[in-house]
């Protein structure tokens, strides 16, 4: 049985978009309802037909919801959710789709309980560096890791039901604390985009080197695909998450410090062992 009638999602990206496109897809059976601010991006949802209807107004959208789910950068919801509050229905359960957890705990646990409205964050650990409708994809979450990050106050059937609820796009479901998440997105997602960032502008350092262009073939795009990610939401990220995000950066930098060491010391037995080994880390972490 599903747990929920009325999904209502505060944003139509490529996130929001694609799990409207999930729910169609597996024959919810409850409403789904869709707030966008541009015009045009609501007119695409209804002629996808990825919604049953679509509002201007976040506080229209919220009406008659039991599940509201935050699809905008993280340093929007906030905000956001101050102006649809007084619309929601008491009872109704809040989640939302951002990369960090810890900072969104902070700002809505106490804010919500005002309202008597219940917050459980999640983090689908999925995504593309596509955005918008034209990169909607109803398989996104298919497979994929969700995590839901509920504190120890939270109510565990409201933690159940959302897990059912993404159990129900087809993602795979892991329970962790808000701070042991943004510990580990950071070193699992974050440093990976940042990382991909920093090799983008390092190889492009002399600007619009046409020698260099030609030069950079499809282990140098392959490499620096994530970097072409939203930087509002990755502004956001790393705003919210910048402890964590520091620590792991940090880590890298011993790592490259570690190899220099190596290739000062003319060292190539241990740089082979040190290449090898991370083939295997890889290969590991990827199956």
């Amino acid at each position: 049985m599903e747990p929920y009638e009325q999904i209502t999602l505060l944003g139509l990206g490529l996130m929001g978009g694609s799990l409207a496109a999930a729910l169609k897809k597996r024959g919810f059976s409850g409403r789904i309802v869709g707030y966008a601010r541009r015009e045009e991006t609501r007119s695409q949802a209804l002629e996808l037909g990825v919604v049953d209807e679509v509002f201007a107004d976040a506080s229209e959208a919220v009406a008659g919801a039991d599940l509201v789910i935050l699809c905008v950068p993280v340093l929007r919801m906030r905000p956001l959710l101050e102006e649809v509050v007084a619309s929601i229905d008491s009872g109704a359960v809040v989640t939302d789709v951002g990369s960090t957890k810890t900072y969104l705990q902070q700002q809505f646990i106490a804010f919500l309980k005002d309202w008597d409205i219940d917050f459980v964050g999640s983090h689908p650990m999925c995504g593309s560096e596509k955005t918008g409708l034209d990169a909607i994809n109803a398989d996104l979450y298919d497979t994929r890791m969700v995590l839901v990050t509920p504190t120890q106050d939270s109510d565990p059937d409201i933690v159940k039901d959302l897990s059912t609820f993404w159990m129900g796009v087809g993602a795979k479901i892991k329970i962790m604390s808000p701070v042991d998440h943004d510990v580990m997105a950071a070193r699992t997602s974050h440093l990976p985009h940042l990382m991909a960032s920093i090799l983008a502008s390092t190889v492009a350092r002399d600007g619009d080197d046409g020698a260099v262009k030609d030069l950079c073939g499809s282990g140098f795009c392959s490499t620096t695909r994530l970097a072409e990610g939203s930087p509002d939401m990755w502004q956001d990220i790393i705003a919210t998450n910048a402890d964590p995000i520091r620590s792991e950066l940090n880590a890298m930098q011993n790592e490259i410090s570690n190899f220099l060491a190596l290739m000062k010391k003319e060292d190539w037995a241990a740089i082979s062992h040190y290449l090898e080994n991370s083939r295997t880390q890889r290969r590991n972490l990827c199956e």
